[in-house]
């Protein structure tokens, strides 16, 4: 057993404890959040840039613009890096210290900041939707569980996310995927015992997208499953908040 797979299972295990326990604490005041998550995404996106950047540096000044070092274990195109670029060249020729200085550059900055583009790019999303007009009618009951479940899924989620990602890859992906499902119970409230049946449509759907066009890679097939498992709920929500709202109005 390599020395990080129980180290990654303990963090799993300890950042999951975290966010249960954090689902107990009374709201704090809505002020504190008023600029919502856009500035942690854009924060994020320049470090993902700058990384990018400093990534192109290093290949140039370690590896003379040879990225086949770690690009033949991956997709073409991963690491194609700009050639003849003024501004990564000077970098490279100006930037002070030894040539494996920026080695981190590859794959472990991204790798830490992967998850957080995501979630914070899902918890804009979800923000956004404080700027929507209004419609004459009101949002049912199943769209506004849905709405509500997800933010409260994410906002547990994010302690544990990145633990629970590397978990299912480098150590024990049984306790993370239990794990993640663990965060997703623990979000769950009496009033969401409405969204049993769309859950069954999620699991079918999002099995069903899994193994008919799986991904060249585990993560893009959790990807593609999650987002079709999340369309088809949330248009069965609509749906049902369609067909009771007609049902109501009937005379």
């Amino acid at each position: 057993m390599r020395p990080v797979v129980p180290i990654l299972d303990v963090t799993v295990a300890v950042s999951t404890a975290a966010a249960v326990l954090y689902r107990s604490r009374k709201p704090r005041d809505k002020q504190l959040s008023r600029f919502g998550p856009e500035p942690a995404l854009a924060a994020v996106v320049a470090l993902i840039l700058l990384n990018q950047l400093l990534f192109a540096v290093h290949i140039q000044r370690a590896h003379h613009g040879d990225t086949s070092f770690i690009s033949r274990s991956f997709l073409p195109g991963w690491f194609d890096v700009p050639r003849h670029n003024t501004t990564v060249t000077w970098l490279a020729d100006h930037l002070p210290g030894p040539p494996g200085l920026l080695s981190p550059t590859v794959l472990r900055v991204q790798a830490f900041l992967e998850l957080p583009l995501v979630l914070l790019t899902f918890a804009a999303v979800l923000a956004a939707t404080r700027y929507v007009p209004v419609r004459a009618t009101a949002t049912g009951p199943y769209t506004t569980a849905l709405t509500a479940l997800l933010a409260r899924a994410l906002t547990l989620f994010l302690l544990p996310a990145l633990a629970i990602r590397y978990g299912l890859t480098f150590a024990h992906p049984q306790p993370a995927a239990a794990a993640a499902l663990l965060v997703l119970a623990a979000a769950l409230r009496r009033e969401d015992l409405r969204l049993l049946g769309p859950a069954a449509a999620t699991l079918a759907v999002g099995y069903a997208v899994a193994v008919l066009t799986p991904g060249p890679y585990v993560e893009a097939t959790i990807l593609r499953s999650a987002t079709g498992a999340l369309l088809a709920t949330t248009a069965l929500c609509a749906l049902l908040d369609t067909t009771r709202t007609r049902l109501v109005a009937r005379p």
